[in-house]
């Protein structure tokens, strides 16, 4: 085993003090003489807990001793500065007490300001430190002499090398640089007593290969010796109380541009950045880690006067603690005529795609183009997504300008990784955009199944009673996913035994169960989004939405989006922004009692697992209760088509209404609604689709009929389609009816139910297809007011030209409830659960929660 070496640094370094802002002064002093002694107190640095100590001093007329004791253990170990009248008194010596010299504690003393001394003690390990003596300081009764010097980082270990420059336009420069302050371990931007904690968490780490991050093992090997451990205190207190608030810019003239060495005549005062507070000319340390560059970097846009760029110019950073300033940084020279500009990318977007396969992740880009030093040349970044930054991926390339595809290969199934495209130009110094978007994608010893599409017309999936079902699509032939061939559709359903099913086709259809106990959640919403199956769920037990997603004949996981809801949640929608990269999911809640009825979150989301995304909420509408709902996602906009009010069936009782939700920006929803364009239909359950461009809501409005006489009130519904854009349009699909005979007490009665809207591909040469279940049948009357009768229930379907809706016509399958659907190049497809034609009271028709359940149906499109 390594022996464990520690030591005690009492170091003359002269620095300034270090304010101890909202820290906690802990001062118990015993035995005071006079006001010499009176003046010893102890500051703690300990955030969590701040602890007490006790004083214990002894003078006499040559020296102080001053006995430091904590009555209680401490488990994050002693953070302490002692703070005495250096006017009167230099410190000689500090003597940790016998229990804090064994090999499992690191130790600092730092006696290097005036008025000051610096103590740490911290365990390696998770055993605390015992109560009792933690040190003795030993001062002489004459003044410090120590000399004074700034609190900016220097140094030469703290000079920035690393200083970009690339020019934008004929304005703006963008600078980039990594800071630098040595022994600032904690990276809090100062360099204190706390910085020794790192080391002892990190006690003999190596840099590259720990499990944790690279980038911060590396930071607190602050004496680069490839290891961290005592020696990197040293550091701590060679720069102690040394301060980066940020970083000054100063743009110059050098005297010989082609000489590297040239000296420059530098601006007598640095360049405004517009920043708040006192120094508008700094560009601030956040104290925030850079996912992709590590601990300090920096970027900053500068803008100047053009003349500025029209010569030679050369650029510095230098850092400052908020009132002096450090070590200057190397130069950054930029000669007059050089190709500064990277390619730019078309459209703004680099990569597009990451798809998955075994041990293989295919990258897809766009195209960039540059005007001074064509041809265009692609490289692609790479690596585990908790590893990745631009300076440490692995990379392949680069790719020729007609090359927009490559697949990374050797890659470990099962393990997320990040990927990203940067462009390069051909000038003699190359230059290359500095994007930063990525795309995670998991490769996968699953992504070998195929999935087909199956026989066309129509089939009986499973023998099982459906609840309720969706239909998800995936990509068509000729998509750079490998999971499925020519749009393979996939069916989720729960039965009545309250499982999930997966049905596929594969050689026949294929069942799978990915959830065995669904009974708590609700009506659900299924797709396919970068080669995974995913369906979104609202669960009424636990008042949240979660997802479960997987591949066919895989295994599935779920993961939370939203938890502790004010209410129960109901209708669910999913979608995906393959412009934006975005998974987004639009949800309701049952009841009118919450301030949020309607809401709305999305996360980024470039396949592999869902269950570390970070989901962003947004409040969209607080609508009545909602009657039903739909989402539409057009690029990166999402439309939410809802009905919400007053439904009550039993009593014969609408009041609602029908509005569109569009996202006008981050957490910002304009809510319209749409009773003036539809006449006040009292509208109720949705469905949307983008047809020839324009957002389409297919709904039912209610007529209220009154049997003569009797005065017994039947709901009628008709079919309704709204158009939106510069001309709308609110046309009829389905025309409910009914009539009476009073002498035979006999009605007929006719209306729609489950509305059903699928955009339809181009080449059919019609907008869309309308899907509709209708009853239809003879109402007998018996005892007033009782009715009673046959009703016979058909799947309808109707295709859309501009404004027209024609051919409807029944495909006499004796089914019609939870219909879905979807279309892509290869064709249109439906699924919809059965319902057993058996007596119904007409009280069952508005509830289609009472009609009896049956098997599920698959069919084919054929407009």
């Amino acid at each position: 085993m390594r022996n464990h070496h520690h030591c005690v640094l009492i170091i003359g370094i002269a620095v300034l003090l270090l304010t101890a802002c909202g820290r906690e002064s802990i001062t118990d002093v015993t035995a005071k003489k006079d006001p010499l002694t009176s003046s010893i107190e102890i500051v703690s640095f300990n955030d969590a807990e701040p602890h007490k100590y006790d004083l214990e001093i002894l003078d006499d007329a040559d020296s102080v001793s001053v006995r430091i004791s904590s009555a209680i253990p401490v488990e994050s170990g002693h953070l302490l500065h002692i703070t005495f009248p250096a006017d009167r008194l230099t410190p000689e010596s500090v003597d940790f007490a016998p229990e804090l010299l064994g090999s499992d504690v690191i130790r600092l003393a730092v006696t290097s300001k005036p008025g000051i001394i610096a103590i740490g003690a911290v365990p390696i390990g998770d055993e605390p430190l015992s109560s009792g003596e933690v040190a003795t300081i030993t001062f002489d009764r004459h003044p410090s002499v120590i000399r004074v010097t700034g609190k900016a980082p220097v140094g030469n270990e703290n000079r920035v090398t690393d200083l970009g420059v690339e020019v934008l336009d004929s304005t703006n420069v963008r600078l980039t640089w990594h800071g630098r302050l040595i022994g600032d371990y904690d990276t809090k931007g100062d360099v204190g007593v706390p910085d020794i904690t790192p080391i002892a968490i990190n006690y003999l780490a190596i840099p590259g290969d720990g499990e944790g991050d690279d980038t911060w093992e590396a930071i607190i090997d602050g004496d680069k010796s490839d290891e961290v451990g005592v020696s990197d205190i040293s550091i701590i207190a060679q720069h102690y109380l040394e301060m980066l608030a940020g970083y000054h810019v100063y743009v110059g003239v050098p005297d010989d541009p082609g000489n590297p060495d040239t000296s420059v005549s530098w601006s007598e005062t640095p360049l405004d950045m517009g920043a708040e507070g006192d120094d508008p000319c700094l560009v601030p340390y956040s104290g925030e880690r850079h996912e992709s560059y590590g601990f300090y970097w920096f970027e900053e846009t500068v803008t100047v006067d053009p003349s500025v760029l029209l010569d030679s110019s050369a650029w510095m950073v230098v850092p400052t603690d908020g009132e002096s300033e450090g070590i200057e940084s190397v130069p950054a020279i930029l000669v007059s005529g050089a190709d500064t500009t990277p390619p730019s990318w078309q459209g703004g977007i680099s990569i597009v795609s990451a798809e998955p396969g075994d041990g293989q992740v295919t990258v897809t880009w766009g195209m960039a183009e540059d005007v001074e030093n064509p041809p265009v040349g692609y490289r692609v970044y790479y690596a585990l997504r908790d590893e990745f930054s631009f300076e440490t991926a692995d990379t392949d390339g680069p790719f020729d300008e007609t090359t927009h595809s490559a697949v990374v290969d050797d890659l470990t199934n099962d393990f997320a990784y990040t990927f990203a495209v940067r462009a390069t130009d051909s000038a003699p110094e190359p230059n290359e955009d500095r994007n930063t978007n990525t795309i995670d994608a998991t490769p996968s010893a699953s992504s070998g199944i195929i999935a087909d599409v199956p026989p066309t017309g129509s089939s009986q999936i499973g023998t099982d009673d459906v609840v309720n079902a969706d239909i998800a699509l995936a990509p068509g032939a000729g998509s750079p996913n490998p999971l499925y061939e020519n749009g393979a559709p996939f069916v989720v359903y729960r039965d009545t035994e309250n499982a999930l099913v997966l049905a596929y086709y594969l050689d026949g259809w294929q069942m799978q169960d990915i959830v065995s106990d669904a009974g708590s959640i609700g009506p659900h919403k299924a797709a396919v989004i970068c080669g995974n199956i995913v369906v979104a769920i609202p669960s009424r037990a636990q008042n949240s939405i979660d997802v479960i997603w997987g591949q066919p004949g895989g295994s599935f996981e779920s993961a939370t989006v939203s938890d502790a809801l004010a209410e129960s949640p109901s209708f669910v929608d999913i979608g995906y922004s393959e412009t934006a990269g975005q998974m987004m999911i639009a949800y309701a809640f049952d009841s009118d009692s919450s301030d949020a009825e309607i809401e709305f979150v999305f996360a980024d989301y470039a396949g592999g697992s869902i269950a570390d995304l970070v989901w962003t909420t947004e409040s969209v509408d607080s609508a009545p209760t909602v009657a039903g709902l739909d989402m539409v996602v057009d690029g990166v906009q999402p439309y939410i088509a809802f009905s919400a009010g007053l439904t009550d069936i039993e009593n014969m009782q609408f009041d609602t209404s029908l509005f569109i939700a569009a996202r006008n920006g981050a957490d910002d929803w304009q809510v319209d609604d749409l009773s003036a364009q539809i006449g006040n239909s009292m509208p109720l359950l949705v469905s949307a689709g983008i047809v020839d461009g324009d957002l389409e809501i297919i709904y039912q409005s209610v007529t209220i009929f009154t049997i003569p006489i009797l005065n017994y009130d039947v709901p009628i519904f008709h079919l309704k389609a709204y158009r939106g854009g510069s001309s709308p349009i609110d046309a009829v699909v389905y025309e409910g009816t009914i009539s009476f005979n009073i002498f035979t007490q006999t009605a007929d009665i006719d209306y729609a139910l489950e509305p059903l809207l699928v955009p339809l591909p181009p080449s059919s040469g019609k907008d869309a297809f309308v899907g509709l279940s209708a009853c239809t049948g003879e109402i007998a009357l018996s005892n007033y007011p009782d009715l009673s009768g046959t009703i016979d229930l058909l799947l309808y379907g109707a295709t859309q030209t501009g404004s027209s809706i024609t051919d409807t016509a029944g495909f006499g399958l004796g089914i019609g409830r939870d219909i879905s659907g979807v279309y892509n190049e290869s064709g249109g497809y439906i699924a919809v659960s059965k319902i057993q034609t058996e007596q119904m009271n007409i009280d069952d028709m508005g509830d289609l929660s009472n009609l009896p359940a049956g098997p599920l149906y698959y069919r084919t499109i054929d407009p």
